[in-house]
């Protein structure tokens, strides 16, 4: 019973250390955009595209690769050559991500849209990308890519993110384990492809 005390006092301490590093880290650099206004962009650019709604699945990892790729492109390279007008946040957005059955899941965005809620967060598209066309192109031409791949081959291509690997836990109840951002930002960043 107290070795059960001492494990669970050891991790919690861990856990609020974890947590205050982690908002102390997101206070000192912020992110590009709300998730859910992306999202709701993502959402309106698959279905100018497709002329129907997105999948969950596919919302979720499209939202996943997007913060993925645009995370280790920064982080790999340097911008100060760039004369455009914006702050090169290696976060594109700044939202918590889970490691589920199907892969990365951004639950925010997952109950939201569940409720039908998402679209209360909708703004233009000039409204979102005001100065930050270089963000609107670099992303747009990745998520063109991956709205191309079916649901269930961006499931798979995410099951194969060692961040994903090492946060999901098959015998767990619930399958929510957090992924750090800056882990999945440097697992992008070291990919040969970005």
């Amino acid at each position: 019973m107290l070795k059960k005390m001492l494990e669970y006092l050891t991790n919690s301490c861990y856990h609020i250390i974890r947590i205050g590093k982690d908002i102390e880290r997101r206070n000192m650099e912020k992110a590009i955009f709300d998730s859910k206004q992306l999202a709701c962009y993502v959402s309106d650019m698959y279905n100018k595209e497709y002329g129907k709604e997105i999948s969950e699945i596919k919302l979720q990892k499209v939202m996943y690769f997007l913060f993925a790729y645009w995370g280790g492109f920064i982080a790999k390279n340097d911008f100060e050559s760039v004369e455009e007008k914006f702050d090169y946040s290696k976060y594109l957005y700044d939202t918590k991500i889970q490691a589920w059955v199907y892969g990365p899941v951004l639950p925010e965005i997952y109950s939201l849209n569940k409720k039908k809620q998402l679209n209360d967060y909708r703004i233009s598209e000039k409204e979102l990308f005001k100065d930050k066309e270089f963000v609107k192109e670099t992303i747009d031409s990745i998520m063109y890519d991956l709205f191309e791949l079916s649901d269930f081959k961006l499931v798979s291509l995410s099951h194969e993110d060692n961040v994903w690997k090492n946060n999901f836990d098959i015998n767990s109840e619930f399958h929510n384990q957090a992924m750090e951002l800056d882990s999945i930002i440097k697992e992008y960043a070291e990919k040969e492809a970005i």
